[in-house]
């Protein structure tokens, strides 16, 4: 990868489309180029499909190119790596750990690890800071930036972070220390602070800019943050294994792709879909030629935006992420309904406390609902009526009452779950 340079990066912003299409294009040939030449999990997988250069002409002709899976970096970590690769000078990026599993990871050299954070940087001053307002950021150990650049010595703007394994009290108590102008969080973690804040903590300031990630932001969890910390939150998309993926619009119209970290598809069936038609998120990386991923399966599924963005921006801009594929309810006729359709529908009934849908057959979901003392037969049966025509008369549904929803393992809420074999679950 070609030396950094800071204004180039936050600069790309503002391109046009050609601009934006040409470097992608020439990018990705020099992603794959490399991965074929000098990293031997591709080598032997582009050998074994018969794969050559040559054969990919057009940005269109990456779809002749094999998937890779999570489980092929869990099990082939090592051949991901690019030959002369020296661990020691390179940064890592971890998943969250699990008990007893060895938590997966990816080494980007530091310049690659530098154009991440100056990506994130951009999406900041995107929305009116600068590299001189202060940031609390609740990140995953994982991800833990290294030490301040002289970039940031320079730009004065003090930065704090803080693990998610600290309580929400003590986040609370940073950010409320602290007083920053960007506070960023998992959503699971921005809502339980916000929880003690409605309890009576106080917070004591107003923050310019609330970034969100992690979980499928409903439209109650917006009004809810807004009204707790006075701002609407910023959606960003984002994932361990790459980094901010994309970022919500300042005119709230749709998430900014970057374009100059990932390249995006979304399919269905193997097939790109058309702008508002959900498919699944597969990437690969443009910031990486320490470890690239090539037509990386994340699991997530997203839809393109239809027509232009009001702001101007003229890369690829997403119209949302909607969820996990394990996350969504399967139709037996082909095709899926995302966390973010169900969750809409569902929200809607206020005499509900809590409620979970599970699939737990192919033409059966269940709805577990717990009740407020308003909840009757009428609401039950029009829980059960929007659902079916949301599912295209292709799946029943039974609606039960329950004291409790089932606890799972996880901050995150599980809305959607879904107990079937799928294509990624198989």
């Amino acid at each position: 990868m070609a030396k950094i340079h800071p204004k180039d990066i936050l600069d790309r912003a503002h391109w046009s489309a050609r601009q934006i299409a040409k470097f992608a294009e020439s990018r990705l040939h020099q992603v794959i180029e490399r991965a074929a030449q000098h990293v031997p999990f591709y080598e032997k997988r582009f050998h074994s499909h018969g794969i050559k250069l040559r054969d990919i002409r057009q940005l269109r002709d990456i779809s002749i190119l094999p998937f890779t899976t999570r489980a092929d970096l869990q099990s082939e970590a090592d051949a991901f790596l690019a030959r002369g690769t020296v661990r020691e000078s390179c940064r890592r990026r971890a998943a969250a750990a699990e008990p007893g599993v060895a938590a997966p990871c990816v080494f980007l050299s530091p310049d690659e690890y530098e154009t991440i954070r100056l990506i994130e940087r951009r999406i900041v001053e995107g929305h009116g800071l600068t590299g001189r307002h202060d940031r609390v950021a609740i990140l995953p150990e994982g991800l833990t930036p290294p030490p301040p650049t002289w970039l940031d010595s320079m730009l004065r703007g003090r930065r704090y972070y803080v693990p998610t394994s600290e309580t929400t009290l003590e986040h609370l108590h940073v950010i409320s220390r602290v007083k920053p102008d960007c506070v960023a969080a998992p959503l699971w973690a921005l809502s339980r602070i916000g929880q003690e804040i409605r309890k009576g903590k106080t917070l004591g300031f107003q923050p310019r800019l609330l970034l969100s990630w992690g979980e499928v932001m409903r439209a109650s969890d917006r009004d809810t943050l807004r009204e707790t910390f006075g701002i609407p939150p910023t959606d960003v998309y984002t994932m361990w294994e790459l980094g901010p993926v994309a970022a919500e619009c300042p005119a709230r119209d749709g998430l900014h792709v970057n374009f100059d970290l990932v390249h995006v598809e979304i399919l269905h069936n193997d097939h790109p879909v058309n702008p508002g038609e959900p498919g699944e998120v597969v990437l690969t990386s443009l910031a990486n030629d320490t470890m690239p991923l090539i037509r990386y399966r994340t699991g997530d599924v997203a839809s393109w935006k239809k027509g232009p963005c009001k702001c101007g921006w003229q890369g690829p801009v997403l119209e949302g992420v909607h969820g996990r594929f394990e996350h969504s309810v399967h139709l037996p006729g082909g095709g899926y309904v995302g966390t973010r359709q169900i969750e809409h529908i569902l929200d809607q009934f206020t005499n509900v406390l809590a409620y979970r849908l599970v699939q737990i057959e192919p033409r059966k979901v269940e709805i577990l609902v717990v009740p407020t003392t308003l909840f009757n037969e009428r609401t039950s049966a029009m829980m059960r009526s929007k659902c079916v025509e949301l599912f295209n008369q292709q799946i029943g549904v039974e609606v039960k009452v329950v004291d409790e929803l089932p606890i799972v393992r996880s901050p995150r809420r599980h809305s959607v779950v879904c107990k079937i074999k799928t294509p990624l679950t198989a």
